[in-house]
């Protein structure tokens, strides 16, 4: 028999569900306070080297939310529940490999190893164990390495807001312009986008650079880029053709801003004829 205490109901009651194993919760009082103990019916070997597998999933896949979450309200004041959950949000990204720019700047550890040997000292413990302490004292390794985490994950969740911030600032601007040019063809060369009006003429550098309106660089002077958001706003076109993929994080930008204006086609799709000579040998 495992016994293991919780202060809280629901954490007891999450637990039970990644047991594995046959078990029972009652109420108990330890220094006039309520807990909440899980008896466990493990026996043989076998029995134990399960409950011990799905204690340590429980640890890792379960306890990080609830940590984090008290963690943002407790040390770093967020109180609002949809800037908790996204920055959770970031977060389970993270540990499930969708952030990969955010989680190589984590320092590399044996996570599952770390928690999975923890565990082990805990199930030979003969006492009832207080959950709590365990992950107060034991796991302060774990929980180390998920505030690392979480630094990373408000520092980027704050950026996503200013990006947020900006493209509304630029869109705001874009509808203050109103249609300006009737189309734009974007393609891309190893020096960024180059520009073509609707009759694919080659818009200069020149001409681009006479279009833009200065005051985007003295409202935005740190976001907007001179060679291809700035000379966009300011001509401000009906429909915007770019050739390349929504991969890249420029087209990306430029969807949020123009939205609907905007459409995304094959490099393949802009007519060989007009490709200037320069272009068609990169």
């Amino acid at each position: 028999m495992v016994e293991l205490i919780f202060r809280r109901e629901a954490d007891a009651l999450r637990c039970q569900k990644h047991l594995g194993a046959p078990s029972w919760i009652k109420e108990t009082r330890i220094e006039r306070s309520s807990h909440y103990a899980i008896t466990i019916e493990a026996k043989t070997g076998r029995e134990m080297a399960r409950l011990k597998t799905c204690l340590t999933t429980f640890i890792i896949n379960e306890m990080w939310k609830g940590w984090t979450e008290e963690a943002l309200r407790t040390d770093y004041y967020y109180d609002d529940p949809e800037e908790v959950g996204q920055i959770c949000a970031i977060i389970s990204e993270m540990r499930s490999g969708e952030r990969p720019e955010l989680t190589e700047l984590l320092t590399d550890w044996d996570e599952w190893g770390h928690v999975l040997e923890e565990v082990q000292n805990l199930l030979g413990h003969p006492e009832p164990v207080t959950f709590d302490a365990f992950a107060t004292f034991r796991l302060k390794k774990l929980q180390d390495k998920w505030r690392e985490m979480l630094g990373l994950a408000i520092d980027e969740y704050k950026m996503e807001q200013e990006y947020q911030v900006f493209i509304q600032m630029l869109r705001e601007y874009l509808a203050s312009r109103g249609q300006r040019t009737d189309t734009i063809h974007l393609y891309p060369s190893s020096t960024g986008f180059r520009f073509f009006d609707g009759h694919y003429a080659e818009v200069t550098k020149e001409e681009l650079m006479n279009a833009i309106d200065k005051r985007l660089f003295f409202q935005h002077p740190l976001y907007v880029d001179s060679s291809t958001i700035a000379p966009l706003l300011s001509l401000a076109p009906r429909s915007i053709f770019v050739y390349g993929s929504e991969e890249e994080k420029i087209v990306t930008t430029l969807r949020n801003i123009f939205e609907d204006r905007l459409d995304i086609l094959p490099v393949s799709y802009f007519p060989d004829p007009c490709i200037p000579l320069d272009l068609a040998n990169e």
